[in-house]
């Protein structure tokens, strides 16, 4: 009896990564609109979307039943739950006889066990290599247990892949160059491909009789430079800069902010977060060079675009892919790509994405980030140098009229352009105009603990510094030549933190200290997000508090020499047995504590600050473990501009701390 095919071609998507909702969506809108029922096109989210949801599998296994033609891209990351996946699989082999199945970016041994098309199946094909014996090579995929046909595995084969396939053009081997089609429609899944891709699984596997024309998979360069008002993409440094220059106006004297991001996020439409912190850049009048990267060609991207010569294009880098730069998740020649990084030699800020966390739970997460993420998106790009791990977009699931995808988190995003801003316009400025601030500490506070700092002698160090800031040109006044003249003057000037037994001669306090009168420091408590206002007020009452006040004035302490300045962090506790309050997560800091850092930021205007030695305690207030919101302490209280810690090298673990809570670049010293 002749076979018939079913009025209605279903197929049925089972993603792994929720960056091709967005296309599919848009794709099934204009399927319905030329061939009606004739084609049905469903899909479901194989994730951890945030929301705690678990996988529906009655109405999965239904879908599947129901359908002639699936496609499981089980994504090679962290998204994709490996209960539920494997869930999926299991009915994939259950069903699959009588359908047409295919696996994508997946290990070859699962591979084996879902694909099937027509007369082609990949468990045979591994088992029998003997019989495709022109095709080992391609047989190899198969049967390979790496995620071979993820983008950097198919990238690595297709100088002999895409030859060879171009050769099968009947019977099985017909099925296994469809099978490379298919993959390279959806590599380069944007909403062009993804209904190509439809439209040939309908007529190879569907039996549908289209008439139009289906496009052969448009393929994209490697990398490329993207602006959301550019005509096109660039592959030329100097033709992008030429168009930039003329469009926009900027100048060249500028600082340049160079962006790197997934390829991927470009194809898919998922640049919702990429063009708001373009916009966020632009505004803190700073010049872009955005490149997008498959992701195992991100230093060939980061050689081309940002190294000209001896030189760089840019002053400063925002990196946001995972893993390290070298070759992504398929690794690479580390020693060499760390050489072509020094060769660059800017600030590499680390912002993070996920499509595995909805923004919501991000916020109500107090980790801020699983430790997996952490890993991909924190860790291992520090080994490449990677700073300021800030979260800066998120999972946001399909509301039933717009499809999901990444979804910009705007104000870290604006935390983020004003940060790298900062990075830049330091590169750009003259050292003599350059104005830095030493953090200094004295814990517990008085003047016995004057320069405190884990194996460090501080104030001959910094002596040591502020001579070599004057041979490099910075303006550093007239200051100490010795440690024990440093100690003389400040405890002359009565300039440190006190506690509240000690607290005397406060006029002379006042007089040679820094001040901040109540109304100013009231304008910038009411900039605190609310949380944060109502910590403070909590642990230490209605601003300005009590703390280092000395009639309406909330007192400063430290020292300036030219564009130098010499201050000591404020203590964290007041009238108690303060010591142990260094590493109290939960003590908010108090009102003068917030107006220290504001009087560095606002009044004082640092281009930098210094905290020198180990260690300070604002990375211990209170908020998120890693990928800080505007609610947790350290984010909030920490100025604009960048934070260079100097951390004893056998305190990695605080120091750690530190990158990813007061977003400090370290350098280490020694123990004696």
């Amino acid at each position: 009896m002749k076979e018939t095919k079913p009025a209605t071609t279903r197929i049925l998507l089972l993603l792994g990564n929720p960056l091709y909702e967005k296309p599919i969506v848009q794709v099934t809108g204009d399927l319905a609109g030329q061939f009606g029922q004739a084609i049905s096109v469903k899909y479901h989210l194989i994730l951890d979307d945030g929301s705690a949801a678990r996988l529906d599998v009655g109405k999965v296994e239904k879908d599947i039943r129901e359908a002639n033609i699936i496609l499981l891209d089980k994504m090679s990351t962290t998204a994709a739950r490996e209960s539920d996946s494997e869930t999926v699989i299991s009915l994939l082999e259950k069903y699959k006889n009588g359908k047409t199945t295919l696996g994508l970016s997946v290990p070859g041994p699962i591979m084996a066990r879902i694909t099937n098309m027509g007369s082609f199946s990949s468990d045979s094909f591994v088992r029998k290599p003997q019989e495709q014996s022109g095709l080992k090579r391609i047989g190899s995929i198969f049967s390979s247990d790496s995620v071979s046909f993820s983008s950097e595995g198919l990238r690595v084969k297709r100088s002999w892949l895409s030859p060879a396939a171009r050769l099968l053009q009947f019977g099985k081997s017909k099925h296994i160059q469809n099978y490379i089609r298919i993959y390279r429609y959806w590599e380069f899944g944007d909403q062009e491909n993804m209904l190509n891709l439809i439209l040939f699984l309908a007529k190879e596997y569907g039996g549908l009789d289209i008439k139009k024309k289906i496009e052969d998979p448009r393929a994209l360069p490697n990398y490329a430079i993207y602006h959301p008002r550019a005509p096109r993409l660039f592959t030329d440094t100097d033709k992008y800069l030429d168009w930039y220059f003329k469009s926009t106006g900027a100048t060249r004297e500028r600082p340049t902010i160079g962006l790197l991001f997934y390829l991927k996020h470009y194809v898919t439409g998922n640049l919702s977060y990429l063009d708001l912190m373009i916009e966020r850049l632009e505004e803190q009048q700073v010049n872009v060079m955005p490149v997008m990267s498959e992701g195992i060609t991100n230093m060939e991207a980061i050689k081309k675009f940002f190294i000209k010569g001896n030189g760089t294009t840019i002053d400063t880098l925002i990196s946001f892919p995972l893993f390290r730069l070298e070759g992504g998740p398929s690794g690479g020649d580390y020693q060499r790509a760390l050489k072509e990084l020094q060769q660059l030699n800017v600030p590499m800020l680390k912002p993070i994405t996920t499509v595995s966390t909805a923004i919501k739970d991000w916020e109500e997460n107090i980790s801020g980030i699983s430790p997996i993420h952490a890993a991909l998106a924190v860790q291992l790009p520090e080994m490449d140098g990677a700073i300021e791990p800030i979260m800066v977009a998120g999972f946001k699931a399909s509301d039933g009229k717009d499809a999901g995808g990444i979804a910009p988190i705007e104000e870290r995003i604006g935390k983020v352009a004003r940060r790298a801003a900062a990075w830049g316009k330091l590169r750009k400025k003259a050292n003599a105009e350059k104005r830095v601030a030493f953090i200094l500490y004295n814990y517990p506070p008085g003047k016995g603990t004057i320069g405190s700092a884990a194996y460090l002698d501080v104030f001959s160090s910094l002596i040591n510094i502020l001579n070599r800031m004057k041979e490099a040109g910075y303006e550093v006044g007239v200051y100490p030549r010795n440690a024990r003249d440093f100690l003389r003057i400040i405890t002359q000037r009565n300039l440190v933190n006190v506690d509240k037994a000690t607290w005397t001669n406060i006029e002379r306090a006042k007089r040679n200290a820094f001040t901040v009168d109540s109304a100013q420091y009231d304008d910038w408590f009411g900039e605190l997000p609310e949380p944060i206002k109502e910590e403070m007020k909590r642990e230490w009452g209605d601003p300005p508090g009590e703390v280092m006040l000395a009639g309406n004035e909330l007192l400063i302490p430290g020292i300036q020499f030219g564009n130098i300045f010499v201050g000591f962090q404020p203590a964290r506790g007041w009238g108690e047995d303060v010591s142990k309050m260094y590493h109290d997560r939960n003590l908010p800091p108090h009102h003068q504590y917030l107006a220290f850092y504001r009087w560095v930021e606002r009044v004082y205007k640092a281009d930098a600050m210094v905290h020198f030695g180990t260690h300070g305690t604002l990375e211990f207030t209170p908020g998120k473990q890693v990928g800080l919101s505007e609610n947790c302490f350290p984010d909030a209280i920490l100025p604009e501009v960048p934070n260079i810690y100097l951390y004893l090298v056998t305190g990695s673990s605080e120091g750690t701390i530190a990158k990813r809570r007061v977003y400090a670049t370290i350098i280490n010293y020694n123990t004696p």
